[in-house]
C-alpha cells in the first residue's frame, strides 16, 4: 500500500470519530422510530421525531441519546478509515472516478462488501442497545416499544436522575453475550445480506454525489497528490458536497436500513423473522407501506447536514495536513530519537533530595551501611 493510502487511513480514522460524536443522537432517535410499530389503536408509540426526542430526554436525560455509542465509535473509526483508504487506493489503481463510472461503481461495491464484515455485528449491537431502554424485560417484546397510547412509554428502572444503566462497554459485552448464547456467533451477523446491499448502494450514492458536487464547484485536481482531493477554491465546496453526499447515502439505502434494523432487534427467543429474505417479504408485504419504510428519514437527513460535512472536512483537512508540505511518513522518520532528545537537553544540577535517594539505593545494593 502506498504512502497516500496510509494517510487516507489515518485521516479517515479521525473523520469517523468526529462524525459519530456529531451525528449519533440523530441515529438513536431514528432507530427508536424505525422499530416502533403501530399499536393496537392504530397509533404509533412515538408520534414523531419531536415526541421521541422529548420522551427520551425526559425519561433518560441527555445520556439517553448516546446509549450504545461504543459500537459505532469502533465501527466508524475503523470503517471510515477503511472506506477512504480503500477508495483512494482503488482510485489510484483502477481510475475509479466520475470519468470511469464502471470502475467507480465496482470499487464502491467492493468496499461495501468489505465494510459489512465489520459493520454488521456492530450495527446489531448498536441497534439493540439503542432500543434496550424502551423494551420490556420480556425478550419476546424486543422491538415493540412501550404502549400504543399517546402517552410516553414507561421504561422500567429508567429515571432521568437515577438511571442505573450499564456503562456502554459493559452493556455492549452483555448484549453480545446474550446474542451469542441464544443464536451462536452467527447471530451477530443477522441481516448480513441486507447489510451488504445497503452499503453497496450507499457507497455508490455517497462518492458519486461528493465527486460530482466538487467537480461542479471548481473541481479537484485529478493529477495532484491523492488523485482527486479538493484544491484551491473547491475547498469551499467540501461542506455542501459532504452534506449532499450524506443525504444521498440515506435516501438510497434507508428502506434497507429499516428492514435490517427490524431484523436485528427481533426477539432472540421468539423471533418473527426466519431469515433476511423472510424479513424483507414480511416487512414490505405485511408490516410497512412504502412510505413507512422511510420512517425516521428526516432525522438521518438532518444528521447528514452537519455529520457528513464534518466527516469529509476532517478527512480532507487531515489528508492535506499530513501530506503537504512534504511526505507524512518522511516527517515521522525525521523525528529525533529519544537518545538525541536526551543529548540535546540542557544539563541541570540534580536536586539534593534525589542525590540522597540515589546514594541510599547504591549503599543498599552493596550491602554497606552509611558511614
Amino acid at each position: 500500500m502506498d504512502e497516500y493510502a496510509w494517510i487516507s487511513l489515518l485521516a479517515g480514522f479521525m473523520a469517523g470519530i468526529c462524525e459519530v460524536i456529531v451525528g449519533f443522537p440523530f441515529d438513536t432517535i431514528k432507530t427508536r422510530m424505525q422499530v416502533s410499530p403501530k399499536g393496537g389503536d392504530g397509533g404509533p408509540s412515538y408520534r414523531g421525531p419531536w415526541h421521541c426526542i422529548i420522551t427520551t430526554l425526559r425519561m433518560e436525560g441527555v445520556s439517553g441519546f448516546y446509549r450504545g455509542i461504543v459500537p459505532p465509535l469502533v465501527q466508524e473509526a475503523f470503517g471510515v478509515a477503511l472506506l477512504f483508504g480503500a477508495r483512494d487506493w482503488l482510485r489510484e489503481h483502477l481510475d475509479a472516478s466520475l470519468a470511469n463510472p464502471p470502475a467507480l461503481v465496482f470499487s464502491c461495491c467492493i468496499i461495501g462488501l468489505a465494510e459489512s464484515v465489520l459493520y454488521c455485528p456492530l450495527d446489531l449491537l448498536k441497534a439493540r442497545m439503542q432500543v434496550k431502554s424502551a423494551l420490556s424485560s420480556d425478550d419476546s417484546h424486543v422491538g415493540r416499544l412501550g404502549s400504543p397510547s399517546p402517552k410516553p412509554p414507561k421504561i422500567p428502572g429508567a429515571h432521568r436522575k437515577h438511571s442505573h444503566a450499564e456503562p456502554d462497554p459493559a452493556g455492549m459485552i452483555r448484549c453480545a453475550q446474550e446474542v451469542i448464547k441464544a443464536r451462536g456467533w452467527r447471530g451477530l451477523y443477522s441481516g448480513y445480506p441486507i447489510q451488504v446491499a445497503k452499503e453497496m448502494l450507499g457507497n455508490v450514492a455517497l462518492f458519486c454525489t461528493y465527486d460530482l458536487v466538487l467537480s461542479i464547484c471548481g473541481g479537484a485536481d485529478p493529477n495532484g497528490p491523492g488523485h482527486g482531493h479538493p484544491t484551491g477554491q473547491s475547498w469551499l465546496a467540501i461542506w455542501p458536497a459532504g452534506s449532499l453526499a450524506g443525504m444521498a447515502y440515506y435516501l438510497v439505502n434507508f428502506p434497507l436500513d429499516t428492514i435490517k434494523t427490524r431484523l436485528q432487534t427481533d426477539s432472540l427467543h421468539n423471533p418473527k423473522y426466519r431469515s433476511s429474505a423472510h424479513c424483507v417479504w414480511k416487512v414490505t408485504q405485511q408490516e410497512c407501506t412504502f412510505f413507512e419504510l422511510y420512517r425516521g428519514l428526516s432525522l438521518c437527513l438532518a444528521r447528514a447536514i452537519p455529520g457528513s460535512a464534518v466527516q469529509f472536512f476532517v478527512f480532507e483537512s487531515c489528508f492535506r495536513t499530513f501530506s503537504e508540505p512534504g511526505l507524512f511518513l518522511a516527517k515521522i522518520q525525521n523525528w529525533p530519537s529519544m537518545a538525541e532528545l536526551i543529548q540535546s537537553a540542557p544539563e541541570r544540577p540534580i536536586p539534593r533530595a534525589l542525590q540522597r535517594i540515589n546514594s541510599t539505593l547504591v549503599r543498599q545494593s552493596l550491602g554497606t551501611s552509611p558511614g
